[in-house]
């Protein structure tokens, strides 16, 4: 069977726990974005985590992101999970390196650093809910722990593990998330806690063949464990060329000739302007006078002129389902509009270079850069289409 949550209650509803196995999704998270073991850990817990989280939330379009900042070499992790099982997310920098901690195992704190986790709730209210905490250890479970108990004010433990083979291809993943009810007993909390004192490795007990199910009944033994729900999960990106492409019309040509004639300089390797089915030019000078330099409407055309560059100049989503471009390279503003700086470090997967009904401008033209309007957070950044 594959990756799987579990949603159980115990102890006559006054504890309601969480398990998952993991592992194909965090394989092929790893695979999507060739992370480094360290890498791969890190990114494995909070995936883990977050498709956990997501089934806990009700509706159907609710959609939760957790995001780590800090000042690691990991440069942030971001996952993003709705309530069906569906999770994806990236690390900033994918190739970090570091020795092994002193119990010689993966140094993930190491590499995500000091700072905090927000977790970011979009339950199509008109504002989302925003939790935001200090991380406590940057190990992700004990952070989440912390989260819980201060921002939700949920009594929780949380146990995240991701096991790596000697190919740096992951061996085991999974975790378990177990939540105390208000006016819960003394006698339940006292037990519960000696079960968790008992519990020192995830992926130890996976190792041993453990399921969802069965981690359950170990660390509620002594509860009458009701199972009420199981959920498939899986790594998705639902990316698509079609919201890229609403995000970019609902600019508006006015608004892009106004950030222009703005006269303040942005730059951008890259900008992808959709205009439909067919060529729609925006009425500028540069388009003629960099018109095959740069500037190109002609999907098929533009295929032959960019082989063997879109890695460089075209990205797309590593988990090889999405074909929406978003933008990319080095963004540097200089003007106070809301461009931020921000790298990009991605690869194009995909063999189709071209989008149709699209105006390319590269470098050579821009003063332009509509930053965060599209992107992709199976690869490196939170969605806000």
């Amino acid at each position: 069977m594959g990756d799987y949550i579990v949603r159980a209650t115990a102890a006559n509803n006054q504890i309601r726990a969480f398990a998952a196995t993991t592992k194909e999704l965090v394989e092929t998270a790893r695979a999507a974005h060739n992370t480094s073991p360290v890498a791969t850990a890190a990114l494995g817990r909070l995936l883990t985590a977050g498709s956990m989280m997501g089934v806990m939330m009700k509706g159907e379009k609710d959609i939760l992101t957790l995001q780590i900042k800090a000042g690691g070499p990991l440069e942030g992790i971001t996952v993003t999970a709705d309530s069906k099982g569906n999770v994806k997310g990236y690390v900033g920098n994918p190739n970090v390196i570091l020795h092994a901690n002193d119990k010689g195992k993966l140094d993930v704190a190491g590499a995500v650093g000091v700072g905090f986790m927000n977790v970011i709730k979009d339950m199509g209210m008109k504002e989302p809910y925003v939790g935001q905490t200090v991380l406590q250890t940057s190990e992700i479970a004990e952070d989440l722990t912390y989260y819980f108990a201060t921002s939700e004010q949920v009594p929780s433990s949380v146990g995240l593990g991701v096991l790596m083979e000697k190919d740096n291809t992951v061996k085991q993943a999974g975790g378990f998330i177990i939540q105390l009810m208000p006016f819960t007993d003394d006698e339940v909390i006292n037990k519960l806690e000696e079960n968790l004192k008992k519990v020192t490795s995830v992926t130890s007990l996976l190792e041993e063949g453990h399921t969802p199910e069965s981690l359950l009944k170990l660390i509620l033994d002594g509860f009458d464990v009701e199972i009420m729900e199981t959920v498939p999960t899986q790594f998705h990106c639902n990316c698509s060329k079609e919201r890229v492409e609403k995000a970019l019309i609902s600019v508006g040509k006015k608004e892009i000739k106004e950030m222009i004639d703005d006269g303040k300089e942005i730059e951008a390797d890259t900008i992808i302007i959709s205009t439909g089915a067919t060529a729609k030019y925006l009425g500028l000078e540069d388009e003629k006078k960099y018109a095959g330099m740069g500037v190109s409407a002609c999907a098929t055309c533009d295929k032959s002129i960019r082989k063997g560059r879109v890695r460089d100049e075209r990205r797309f989503c590593k988990s090889g389902s999405c074909n929406a471009g978003y933008f990319s390279g080095r963004l540097r503003a200089q003007s106070g509009r809301d461009c931020k700086k921000s790298k990009r470090n991605g690869r194009s997967r995909n063999k189709g270079d071209g989008i149709s009904g699209a105006l390319y401008y590269g470098i050579y033209l821009f003063r332009l850069v509509l930053a965060g309007v599209a992107s992709c957070a199976c690869k490196g950044r939170t969605s806000q289409t």
